[in-house]
C-alpha cells in the first residue's frame, strides 16, 4: 500500500464522514421511476402521449419515438393513465421497487373518426352537438347524463341531486345546500355551466341557488384530473406571495342548461 493510496483513502473517508447526514437523508427517502414506450396496435410509436400518475399529479410526454420517462415517484403501488387525442386512454396499476426504474410498453387503441352523430331512438339536440357533448361521449372519457335520463328523474328539485346516483360521486345535501365530491383522490371537482368556469368556494351551492333541476338539460362528469378534457381545465389563479397556482389538479362537472340547448 503506497503512501499516495493511503492519503487518498483517508481523504475519501473524511469526505464521507462530513456528508454522512445528507447521505442518510437521501437513503431514507428512496425514489422510483417508470419508463418505456407508447405504441399503437400496429406497433407504431405514438408521440406526445401523456403519462400521468393518479395520485401525485405528475406527468411525462412521449417523444417522437414514443419513449417516456417519469421519475421521483414513491415506491409501492402506483396508478397511471396514458392518454393521447385520437386514442382510447389506458389506465393501470403497478408496484415500483425502491431506487429502481420499471420498463414497460403501453399500447393504445385508436379511436376511429366519427361522422355526424346519429343516435337511433334518441334525440340529438343541436346545442349539445355544437358544444361537443356527443363527441366527448363517443370518446369514452367521463360519464354522461343525457336529456332523456334527466327527464325520467322524479322528486328532484336541485341540480346537484341529479348526481346522487352517479357512480364515484358523493352528494351530501343538508337544508338549502349540497356538497358534491369525487370518491377518488384528489376528491375536488370544478364546475362549468354552459361551458363557463364557475368560481367560488361552494360552486354547487351557487348552482342550486341559481337553477332548478328542471332547467338542466345534460351533465358531463369527469371524476379524476386524468379524464378532464382541455375545454374543462380550470384557469390559473394567482395567490399573493405564492406565485401562480394551477387548478387543473381536480376533476370537473359540466352542466348544460335548456337555455343552451335551444
Amino acid at each position: 500500500m503506497t503512501a499516495v493510496w493511503r492519503r487518498n483513502m483517508l481523504w475519501f473517508l473524511g469526505l464521507c464522514a462530513a456528508f454522512a447526514p445528507a447521505c442518510s437523508v437521501a437513503q431514507s427517502t428512496p425514489r422510483s421511476a417508470i419508463a418505456g414506450t407508447v405504441r399503437d396496435t400496429s406497433g407504431r410509436p405514438i408521440a406526445n402521449a401523456e403519462v400521468l400518475t393518479d395520485s401525485l399529479g405528475r406527468h411525462a410526454i412521449s417523444d417522437d419515438s414514443g419513449r417516456f420517462h417519469l421519475d421521483s415517484l414513491k415506491p409501492g403501488r402506483n396508478g397511471f393513465t396514458v392518454r393521447r387525442l385520437g386514442f382510447d386512454p389506458a389506465s393501470f396499476e403497478t408496484a415500483l421497487a425502491p431506487n429502481a426504474t420499471l420498463l414497460i410498453q403501453v399500447t393504445l387503441n385508436s379511436v376511429q373518426s366519427l361522422g355526424a352523430v346519429v343516435v337511433s331512438g334518441e334525440r340529438t339536440i343541436a346545442g349539445l352537438a355544437k358544444a361537443g357533448f356527443y363527441e366527448r361521449e363517443q370518446r369514452g372519457l367521463g360519464r354522461f347524463i343525457r336529456p332523456e335520463s334527466i327527464d325520467s328523474l322524479s322528486n328532484v328539485t336541485r341540480p346537484s341531486q341529479l348526481l346522487q346516483n352517479m357512480n364515484g360521486i358523493n352528494v351530501s345535501c343538508a337544508k338549502a345546500r349540497c356538497s358534491v365530491q369525487s370518491r377518488t383522490p384528489p376528491y375536488c371537482l370544478h364546475l362549468f355551466v354552459d361551458g363557463r368556469y364557475t368560481a367560488g368556494e361552494t360552486p354547487f351551492t351557487a348552482l342550486d341557488e341559481a337553477l332548478s333541476a328542471a332547467s338542466v338539460l345534460a351533465i358531463e362528469v369527469y371524476r379524476h384530473p386524468s379524464e378532464v378534457p382541455t375545454e374543462f381545465q380550470a384557469p390559473l389563479v394567482v395567490k399573493s406571495g405564492r406565485g401562480v397556482t394551477g387548478q387543473a389538479g381536480c376533476g370537473a362537472i359540466a352542466v348544460w342548461t335548456k337555455a343552451k340547448g335551444h
